[in-house]
């Protein structure tokens, strides 16, 4: 019985969070999946800044969100003139994604906006309470990918 009243506190609080969308502050004209693989691409731009971009693969992957779900969102940041994409001569089947001009400045301007808005997270739950946050957030994800190795596969048929 324990299990089951934790189980429910558990399911409440996440809902909380989803339902109020409270992860992600709304970004003024930005779909909270856009800024999400915007924030993707930029960061590995920066890292690999001798690479034409990043694959789609790697973008499903890092997000966690399917092969198709990931090409919807950037056919609609591809129509805004947020990414563009381009293919190696060598193999065509292969993709690359890289943010433009305007999406790197998008990406900078949202960025400052969820800054901001970390900020006053930490301003009212504290530093030490939000580090704790974090890390306890990043071990419960790991613990939930350990107890699921089978997720990816999951999630893969979720999107077919």
């Amino acid at each position: 019985m324990k299990n089951l009243e934790l189980a429910n506190q558990f399911l409440d609080a996440f809902s909380r969070f989803r339902r109020n969308k409270l992860l992600f502050p709304v970004l003024e004209g930005i779909p909270r999946a856009e800024f999400f693989i915007m924030h993707c691409i930029g960061v590995y731009q920066k890292k690999n800044p001798e690479k034409m971009g990043v694959r789609i693969s790697a973008l499903s992957a890092q997000s966690g969100m399917s092969m198709p779900a990931v090409s919807q969102v950037l056919n609609s940041m591809e129509e805004k003139g947020y990414v563009e994409r381009c293919m190696t001569k060598s193999d065509r089947r292969v993709v690359y994604v890289c943010l433009t001009e305007t999406g790197q400045g998008l990406l900078r301007k949202a960025m400052e906006e969820f800054c901001d808005f970390v900020g006053t997270i930490v301003e009212n739950f504290g530093e030490e309470k939000t580090l704790t946050l974090i890390g306890l957030m990043n071990e419960l994800s790991d613990v939930i990918g350990s107890l699921r190795p089978d997720i990816e596969e999951l999630l893969s048929k979720e999107s077919m």
